[in-house]
């Protein structure tokens, strides 16, 4: 065999195993799930009493990419609950030992405001992290609330709603307005 046929053999099998690499490295990319989006959400709060009825609550919501592909945000929701002082109905239903929680053993708190976006059209790239500001006014005499914050992840399957989820409680520290 002459040096130019060995080359030309070295060449392609050089062609070969890169491309086998190639293959090989995208699909332990796939297998580590390292093309899937994810996504991390924070709540912080802050409360001031306007008056002896109203409390301005202010919601900060942080959701970060902590992937390392693009998230959309493309919908997402947030449910502000009231759970003390504790509704009526829920009182008296303790006070007979009945069960309070739904079929998924969560508690149908009263909803005092809900906000939902469709089709935005931000994005954060890996490592980035988009901040929200939301502002309540709620009763001077509810102390207790959770916010539950749910961002799609339009990358999951079509047949099932998927995302990421994140619930807080938030104690006010008083018990009622006093201004």
């Amino acid at each position: 065999m002459s040096l130019p046929e060995l080359k030309t053999r070295v060449d392609i099998i050089q062609g070969g195993l890169t491309i086998a690499a190639i293959l090989a490295a995208g699909w332990w990319f796939l297998l580590r799930g390292d093309s899937l989006a994810r996504a991390e959400i924070e709540h912080h709060f802050y409360a001031a009493c306007l008056n002896q009825d109203i409390r301005w609550v202010r919601a900060i919501v942080d959701v970060k990419n902590v992937g390392l592909v693009r998230v959309d945000l493309e919908r997402h929701e947030h449910h502000l609950v009231k759970v003390l002082p504790l509704e009526s109905r829920i009182g008296a239903a303790l006070a007979e030992g009945d069960a309070i929680g739904n079929e998924s053993g969560s508690i149908d708190w009263p909803e005092l405001a809900n906000f939902s976006f469709e089709q935005t059209d931000e994005f954060l790239e890996p490592g980035e992290t988009h901040t929200q500001y939301y502002d309540f006014l709620v009763p001077g005499s509810v102390h207790l609330l959770q916010l539950t914050s749910f961002f799609d992840n339009p990358q999951a399957s079509a047949t099932q709603r998927m995302g990421w989820r994140k619930k807080s409680l938030f104690d006010t520290g008083e018990e009622a307005c006093k201004v």
